[in-house]
């Protein structure tokens, strides 16, 4: 009876082994499976993610383009300069300007003057006429500052080298860093010349600042 209960014991104890043993070993590949599962799931929700980010990031980029695309538009459309016509008036707190005449003509002159200019052979007179009047007693120069920038375009052409004169008495007069007298309006021609065809026609347009600001003057 002492034999039997003394071999009974190892066999019982190999027994707990293995049963110890398959438990271990059949738990093993479930945990594996598991795993594999979770990292397949952690990669496609990081796709996802991934996706989503760049998705929003084309969507931003798109929006901003439109967006800068807008703006360039409306800053074009602001720095155009305005149309000026025979009649119109410009002021500020210092002057008054009104165009009162604009052409191509092969003579410069004046009923005010016995005296006329004509251009060299080849050329015509592009000419603007102004009322100017000084608000203030600043001295500002009026080539300086009132009436600036002056190009002339014919067949898309540009022509500059202006001429500013006025009238004292029948004598034609330069303005050269002048100024006027505050209150005291005068009349201004201002003039440059451009191939004589322009006397039968073709486009001819001015493009000036006047006090600063930029306009464009359709003279045919």
């Amino acid at each position: 009876m002492k034999r039997s209960a003394l071999l009974a014991a190892p066999l019982c104890f190999a027994l707990a082994l293995c049963v110890g043993g398959c438990s271990v070993n059949a738990k093993t590949p479930d945990s594996s499976a598991q795993q594999s599962e979770t990292t397949g799931e952690a990669d496609t929700t990081a796709d996802a993610i991934e996706g989503a980010v760049i998705s929003a990031a084309q969507d931003m980029a798109d929006k901003t383009n439109k967006v800068a695309e807008k703006s360039k538009g409306a800053i074009e459309e602001a720095l155009k300069p305005d149309l000026l016509t025979v009649g119109d008036t410009i002021s500020n707190e210092q002057f008054t300007i009104t165009l009162t005449a604009a052409r191509v003509d092969n003579t410069l002159s004046s009923s005010q003057s016995s005296t006329y200019w004509e251009p060299a052979d080849g050329g015509a007179f592009v000419i603007l006429e102004f009322d100017v009047t000084a608000l203030t007693s600043d001295k500002i120069a009026i080539d300086d500052y009132v009436i600036t920038d002056l190009v002339a375009n014919y067949n898309e052409n540009v022509y500059q080298g202006w001429t500013m004169s006025y009238l004292s008495g029948e004598l034609w007069l330069y303005y050269f860093h002048t100024y006027q007298e505050a209150n005291l309006p005068n009349h201004i021609y201002v003039y440059t010349t451009i191939p004589s065809d322009a006397l039968s026609g073709g486009s001819v347009s001015v493009d000036l600042n006047l006090v600063g600001h930029g306009y464009t003057i359709a003279i045919q």
